[in-house]
């Protein structure tokens, strides 16, 4: 017969383990909320996976149903890993996108590309099985024969969309870094139009057609109507106006009687002077607001006292009135001295990505 001590030291034993299995178990259901199936994954069963998990099946998990890399969750020097490690390192695996594509299947008949990822419109060209392409992107577009997986792809200058009917992914990779964000130029004046855009100086300094006296500073560029005009450095909006509409007389193309309708805008800069965007078709700005360098300050037009649509800009000293004497105006994306001649092509810098 046991002692009464040992009996208690032998029940205070066992009511220790049930507590800690006890925990244990809580854990566990704290960590695993999928269910059994679930758990027989992570601890490494050899078997085969349930049905749900394999490729195809809905409930698999990754994109077109592809199944788990069991590799990236095998723990590096043998044994079982925790399950919350191993989860973790298949959560941070990176995405891969289609990089490159084959023409398949189409036999004579040859596979169309679309400008957009649709039938709707004619065929940019024919590529024939075995043609391969770059792929740009993985879009969503109409319905064939239930799939509406398109790639967007590139081939000898030819840009457009093939649907995956009949396009086999032939290289897969990590999808390309985005661009980096506009750096700070602010310090400069750049060409207030697109980034990239190339376009012609129509009228420079001291032209003598309008470009004298207290506009000889100014400059004119060849931007289409409705085009966006923009701010060429930071600043406040000092001044708008947006009163002459489509149908005026002094909407485009108006004489020397519309001198004084030609929708603008004037910003004041850090520096102590001003930017005046002239000729406007519409104004997108408010008195008061502040603009970032390459914000848009309005959209091209032809109002006022000109020859029709095109881009009007000056920098001006600061004065009590809109239109103040111009001063000289150097762009830092224009080579040389930075004083752009008439009939010169130039490409603006402003808001293109640059290294930080």
């Amino acid at each position: 017969m046991k002692s009464a001590p040992f009996a208690r030291l032998m029940c205070l034993c066992a009511a220790l383990s049930a507590c800690a299995g006890g925990a244990a178990a809580d854990a566990d259901a704290d960590v695993f909320t999928g269910g059994e199936a679930d758990a027989a994954v992570f601890e490494g069963d050899a078997g085969p996976r349930p049905d749900a998990l394999r490729p195809g099946s809905s409930d698999a998990g990754g994109a077109g149903g592809e199944p788990a890399d069991t590799d990236a969750l095998a723990p590096v020097g043998g044994g079982a890993a925790p399950p919350s490690e191993r989860l973790d390192a298949a959560v941070e695996r990176p995405p891969e996108v289609c990089l490159r594509m084959r023409v398949v299947n189409t036999l004579a008949e040859g596979l169309n590309v679309r400008p957009d990822p649709s039938t709707a419109q004619p065929a940019i060209t024919v590529w024939f099985d075995g043609t391969e392409a770059e792929v740009l992107a993985e879009v969503q577009g109409q319905d064939v024969d239930g799939n509406t997986l398109w790639y967007e792809v590139q081939r000898e200058g030819v840009h457009g969309f093939v649907s995956t009917i009949w396009a086999e992914c032939i290289a897969r990779g990590a999808p390309p870094a985005p661009p980096p964000a506009p750096g700070a130029r602010d310090d400069v004046f750049l060409l207030p139009f697109d980034c990239g855009q190339t376009r012609v100086v129509t009228q420079g300094n001291a032209s003598g057609r309008g470009h004298d006296a207290a506009a000889a500073y100014a400059f004119d560029f060849d931007l289409p109507l409705g085009a966006p005009l923009r701010a060429m450095k930071p600043g406040d909006v000092l001044y708008t106006r947006d009163a002459t509409r489509e149908g005026d007389p002094c909407w485009s193309g108006g004489g020397q009687a519309c001198v004084d309708a030609a929708n603008s805008v004037v910003l004041g800069h850090a520096d102590g002077s001003r930017t005046r965007y002239a000729h406007l078709g519409r104004v997108l700005v408010t008195v008061g607001q502040h603009v970032a360098q390459g914000d848009a300050v309005g959209e091209v037009g032809g109002t006022g006292w000109s020859a029709g649509p095109h881009a009007h800009v000056a920098r001006t000293e600061a004065c009590n009135v809109a239109n103040c004497n111009s001063i000289s105006l150097v762009f830092a994306d224009v080579g040389d001295d930075g004083v752009p001649a008439e009939g010169e092509r130039v490409t603006s810098e402003n808001g293109c990505p640059v290294s930080r």
